[in-house]
Formats: structure tokens, C-alpha cells, sequence
């Protein structure tokens, strides 16, 4: 009797613990229906393999320019958005060959519409107010306009939570984007003008991430990012340009198509409520 009794006890505590445990995985933890989470995310893309890709099929002979570039950081994406120039020094694209979208900090939005399940995205968007490069030479000083640049990007997802612990939780996640920038600068000639470039491209990003808890409503995310941007185009501006003759009242507008592709790894940090 005594030992049955020690058995019965021995079962109700184990199936009391796991239902307490169950509890605070379910009840508590990431993933909860109605929740509303907040990221800052791409903060840190730890390693990151881009490539980017103009075609320009319209030009004869047809031209096509392809740049990689590859990135180890802690605190910054050095191949970020924040260097975009243009596309690749060919047709009025210059510099930023190797800029990306794919590792520029976003902000994301995502809400818990049933159990696990989310839908929201990321949105970022930067701006610069134009800026000037002073050059001296001897007692002579030359002030050189620096191209101003806009950038803007969402991408909207679906995902789901994996609920492994209290601590740990695995959020897969992905969805359809949309990125766009540009940059314009004063022409050498026509100097009432601008040189424009300018970059779209759709794509699909996929970001599964392990999320951990230390604290309630509060996480560290890490994991891979594969960014396919399989749709875009790419064009430059430039008036008074070849065709132009120097004319100030014409422009050459040349334009081509646009890829880009990313893989890396990145970490965020995230807080819901």
C-alpha cells in the first residue's frame, strides 16, 4: 500500500511539474496569440555574400556588369545600402558596385494572429541631405558636390514559431520585398541639373532566426538570411549626356535590368508585448 501510494504521488508530481513547465511554455513564453512584436533587425550581419548584377540588353554591343563582394563584421554591414552611389561604373553608374540592401538595419513589425503564427515585415528608409568634398591644392580651393541618396525598402512575411523552451524558440519566417534607391548630383556641364541613378528590385527573403529569452518580452535573435532579388531595373539620368551633344536642354536616359542575391548570417534584437 505504502509503495503504491509513493507511486501515485511519485506520478502526480511528475505530471504537476511537466504541466506547470507546459505552462510556462505555452502561456508565457514567445508566440502567444495576440502579441505584438517589435525588432530592430539585420543589425548585426555577421557574414554576408552579395552579388549584384546590371544588364544593359539595349545597348550594342550589350553590356553587363557583375559585382560580388563578401563581409565579416560585429557591429556593421560595410556593404550596406549606406554606400549606394549607382551600380557599376558602366552608362552614368558609378561606385557602390558591391552595395546591397540586404545587410541595411530595418525596423520589423509582426503581430501573433493565431497561436505561433505571425505576418508582418521589416521597413527601413535613409536619406541623405546632400553633401560637398573641399579640395585644396597649394593656396587654390575647389568645392566637389558628393551625390545625395535615398533608399527605401519593405518586405512583408509570414512565419512561424517554434516553441522549444521558455529560453529558446525558433521564429521561421520569410516573405516578398520591395527595395528602391537612388542618387542625384549636380551635372559638370549642365550645372542647373542632375545626374540621377536609380535601382528597384523585387525579391523574396527568407530569415528563419533561433530566438533567446533571457528576460520576459525581451530576445537576442540570430540565424541565416537568403535574399533573392530575381526582378528589377536599374537606369541613369544624365542631361546634356552622349546623344546630347552637350545640349543642356536634352538628357540620355539609359536603362537595364537588375538582380541581386544575398546569403549570410545576421542578429537582431526583439521585445513583445
Amino acid at each position: 500500500m505504502t509503495r503504491t501510494l509513493a507511486v501515485v504521488g511519485a506520478a502526480m508530481g511528475v505530471l504537476l511539474t511537466t504541466s506547470v513547465a507546459g505552462a510556462q511554455t505555452t502561456g508565457e513564453g514567445f508566440g502567444q496569440r495576440g502579441e505584438f512584436v517589435f525588432s530592430a533587425d539585420r543589425l548585426v550581419p555577421v557574414i554576408s555574400f552579395t552579388q549584384n548584377k546590371v544588364t544593359f540588353d539595349k545597348a550594342n554591343p550589350n553590356v553587363s556588369v557583375s559585382t560580388t563582394g563578401s563581409g565579416l563584421s560585429l557591429l556593421w554591414g560595410n556593404n550596406s545600402v549606406f554606400g549606394f552611389q549607382g551600380g557599376g561604373g558602366v552608362a552614368g553608374f558609378t561606385g557602390g558596385g558591391d552595395s546591397t540592401f540586404y545587410t541595411t538595419p530595418r525596423v520589423g513589425f509582426d503581430y501573433v494572429f493565431l497561436p505561433n503564427w505571425t505576418i508582418g515585415g521589416d521597413l527601413f528608409v535613409f536619406f541623405t541631405l546632400g553633401k560637398s568634398q573641399t579640395v585644396t591644392t597649394g593656396n587654390v580651393s575647389r568645392d566637389v558636390n558628393q551625390p545625395s541618396a535615398n533608399a527605401v525598402g519593405i518586405a512583408p512575411r509570414v512565419g512561424y514559431i517554434f516553441g522549444l523552451s521558455p529560453l529558446l524558440s525558433f521564429w521561421l519566417r520569410g516573405g516578398l520585398s520591395y527595395y528602391h534607391a537612388g542618387t542625384s548630383i549636380k551635372d559638370g556641364t549642365c550645372t542647373d541639373q542632375s545626374d540621377t541613378t536609380g535601382l528597384g528590385v523585387f525579391g523574396l527573403d527568407i530569415d528563419p532566426q533561433l530566438v533567446i529569452s533571457p528576460a520576459p518580452h525581451f530576445s537576442f535573435t540570430a540565424g541565416p538570411a537568403v535574399d533573392i532579388g530575381f526582378a528589377g531595373s536599374a537606369s541613369a539620368t544624365n542631361p546634356g549626356g552622349a546623344g546630347g551633344g552637350g545640349n543642356c536642354n536634352s538628357s540620355t536616359t539609359v536603362s537595364g535590368g537588375y538582380s541581386s542575391y544575398n546569403i549570410g548570417l545576421t542578429g537582431a534584437l526583439t521585445g513583445w508585448f
